[in-house]
């Protein structure tokens, strides 16, 4: 019974260590320091901001697998009867999204999202549930960022400033710290850290708070980004990998993109549910394998 105390009393300790390590710094200027927003500047030329200003729309469609802890620690942020395969819809300059979920248990949802808006839809009916609007907001947020970079950091007007040199997985990058006010969907503020490559300048991986939730508020995930191509000039990651840091190490989903295409021409009105029209319903155009 004592060699179990310890353990457990060790296991404490450990996670206790990784959580601290994964803690975001704070942030130490009031507006972006002329080194992160070079940058910043720097990342968004790489991932194609002149591009992406230029597309209107982008449209992805993306799948993945959960893990089952996770599953189980939060369920309705991970929303697993409805979170299978995805179309997302991004339109660009208007701090806007939406996504359109099938193939899991649940049937179908649609979730749209504005800066002064949220609307989730399943199977037809409007969802006016308050956790579930709040974590579909914090979703649709999250993901611009995971696809688009430093392009959502620039398009958001975050507060930036550089904080070194680091490595990830072997590569060599410079951390940018960026804070969202208001942050993820319903949150004040949100901080991130980027790892910008130094080779391509693109971003590697992303270290986030997730505070607009009760229960994520203290949370940091980080997301690996990989496996890049170029959308008609935007660089978009094609394999994903995201586990949360803090306040305990586990492992959350892998996805990957199957679909993406730009400029469709319709406006923001369009997003909203119950029923996408089929200029944005449309699958987006599948990759080549």
């Amino acid at each position: 019974m004592l060699r179990h105390l310890h353990l457990s009393l060790l296991l404490i300790a450990v996670a206790a260590l990784l959580a601290g390590c994964a803690s975001l710094p704070t942030p130490t200027a009031r507006s972006s320091t002329p080194e992160g927003a070079a940058l910043l500047e720097a990342a968004a030329t790489a991932h194609g901001w002149d591009a992406y200003t230029r597309a209107g729309d982008i449209n992805l469609r993306h799948d993945g697998r959960w893990y089952e802890a996770i599953a189980r620690v939060q369920p309705v942020l991970t929303d697993v009867d409805f979170r299978a395969t995805a179309e997302e819809r991004i339109v660009v300059g208007a701090r806007a999204s939406a996504k359109s979920y099938s193939g899991g248990a649940g049937g179908a949802k649609l979730a749209s999202r504005t800066p002064g808006s949220v609307e989730v839809w399943v199977n037809g009916e409007l969802e006016n549930n308050v956790e579930k609007r709040a974590a579909a907001a914090l979703v649709l947020d999250a993901y611009r960022l995971f696809w688009l970079g430093p392009l959502f950091l620039k398009e958001q007007g975050a507060v930036v400033e550089a904080l070194g040199a680091g490595r990830v997985g072997g590569a060599e990058c410079d951390w940018l710290l960026a804070r969202l006010a208001p942050g993820f969907g319903f949150a004040a503020e949100d901080r991130v850290m980027a790892c910008v490559g130094r080779s391509d300048r693109r971003f590697v991986q992303l270290r986030l708070s997730v505070d607009g939730l009760a229960s994520t508020r203290g949370a940091v995930v980080e997301v690996d980004l990989g496996d890049y191509i170029v959308v008609q000039g935007v660089a978009l990651p094609t394999r994903l990998s995201e586990r949360v840091v803090r306040p305990l190490p586990l492992p959350v989903r892998d996805w990957w993109l199957v679909g993406a295409d730009v400029g469709r021409g319709y406006a923001v009105e369009a997003l909203a549910g119950p029923v996408w029209p089929t200029t944005v319903a449309a699958p987006a155009q599948a990759l080549p394998r």
